[in-house]
């Protein structure tokens, strides 16, 4: 189990940031990891899919590393909730009729690859010229993950020479 809070810093009168994500759980049973994810408060709009990816992609990525089948996800929230300003963005995400499997990542694979992600990632950031190749060379769950990094550095990047 991954404890995620420090009592000594995050239960203190004077702390204002306290994590949502209190622990982590990982179970193997019968080849299957399975992976219950504790939150003190999740909003559905600015914590939930950050903290669903964060979470299940360490699910996946441990169970690659232990040559185990994925298992169920079980995501416990003391307090779900929506702030007021995100209703009508969540009634709007809510009506929405697709498939998840129209947006679904492919399985991780490749898990050597990623220092190689890494890689790309530190380039991008770095504003380095040659994370296209290496880029290109991802194997494809590690090339999907690394396309949303792109499409901002070239937003940030464009922003640059605009201004």
């Amino acid at each position: 189990m991954l404890t995620l809070t420090d009592t000594s810093r995050d239960l203190r009168p004077s702390s204002k940031d306290v994590p949502c994500l209190i622990s982590v759980q990982f179970l193997l049973r019968e080849g299957k990891l399975d992976c219950i994810a504790t939150m003190r408060s999740n909003d559905v709009i600015w914590g939930l899919c950050y903290d669903l990816y964060l979470v299940t992609m360490f699910q996946e990525l441990l169970a690659c590393e232990l040559g185990a089948s994925l298992g169920s996800y079980t995501h416990v929230a003391a307090s779900m909730h929506v702030y007021d300003q995100f209703i009508p963005m969540a009634e709007e995400i809510a009506a929405t009729r697709s498939s998840a499997a129209d947006r679904a990542m492919p399985p991780m694979a490749e898990v050597g690859s990623k220092a190689a992600f890494l890689e790309v990632e530190r380039e991008l950031r770095m504003n380095k010229s040659e994370y296209d190749k290496k880029m290109a060379a991802l194997p494809s769950y590690w090339r999907a993950l690394a396309e949303p990094l792109r499409l901002l550095h070239e937003r940030r990047y464009q922003a640059t020479l605009v201004s």
